[in-house]
């Protein structure tokens, strides 16, 4: 149902959703129009919050949105729409074209540090991979249907193996400072141990929240969705998890999507 404060974007799109049918410009959505228009304002809303909506000169003036905007939603939406859902129900056909523009993605973003990580850099980029696709698979809903999903992905997987790499604790940094190592100069110089702050606490204790929330929550969880949590959770790849429990990849995919799905409900 659309939000009473989204009614006239609800009409905005109703407007444009008609106008293009009757053009020509779109197809016939599979779902009721009413109902396709309610989905487009949803989308529309929720990328206004993340300050996706772009402004030009013929903004509605009402809601503040172009037209051109909503024109760009509903396009998408009808051409990348189908593939989403078959991502979401587990397509391995559909998760197996994901991979390749993964991995093609991530090699792209790990290029430069070749020479750094020498032999090693095949079997990181191998894991990196794997990361990406696990928490694609769990952050496909955010797709925000305003640029096509090629895009999306690429943007997602150089966001993740920047941020991978930037962390602390990722094995495979090879360089490292001192605690002891002076910062500064003259009297009363403080090391860098002193001045960093005691990020393996806070991330104990996130890991401890996290921990609790998720024990809390996994009694509304089946067996096999209960195992492939824990063991996603305690590292070990789709390929491990599917190999240990005698299922294929896929599945595995499928049992994760539903059991994250049934967490979000009880932890959000």
């Amino acid at each position: 149902m659309i939000r009473e404060t989204d009614k006239e974007l609800y009409a905005q799109c109703l407007r444009s959703i008609k106008q293009g049918i009757s053009f020509n410009q779109y197809p016939l959505p599979e779902t009721p129009v009413e109902e396709f228009a309610e989905r487009i304002a949803r989308q529309i809303s929720a990328n206004r919050v993340k300050g996706r909506v772009h402004q030009d000169k013929v903004c509605d003036p009402v809601t503040g949105v172009p037209s051109s905007y909503i024109n760009v939603i509903i396009s998408y939406t009808l051409e990348v729409g189908p593939k989403i859902e078959l991502l979401k129900a587990g397509d391995v056909k559909s998760w197996n074209e994901i991979e390749v523009l993964v991995r093609r993605r991530v090699n792209t973003n790990l290029r430069c540090y070749a020479s750094l990580y020498g032999h090693r850099y095949e079997h990181l980029a191998k894991e990196l991979v794997q990361h990406c696709m696990d928490v694609l698979w769990i952050r496909l809903d955010g797709y925000t249907y305003d640029t096509d999903l090629e895009s999306w992905v690429s943007q997602f997987v150089a966001l993740e193996v920047s941020t991978e790499r930037r962390k602390s604790d990722f094995k495979w940094n090879s360089t490292a400072r001192s605690l002891d190592q002076p910062i500064g100069f003259g009297e009363g110089i403080s090391t860098l141990g002193e001045l960093l702050p005691d990020r393996n606490a806070v991330h104990h204790y996130e890991q401890i929240d996290l921990y609790l929330s998720v024990q809390a929550a996994s009694k509304y969880l089946s067996p096999d969705q209960h195992e492939v949590i824990w063991r996603t959770l305690s590292g070990q790849t789709s390929q491990d998890i599917a190999d240990h429990m005698g299922k294929n990849r896929n599945t595995i995919y499928q049992i994760r999507y539903r059991a994250v799905k049934t967490l979000r409900e009880y932890i959000d």
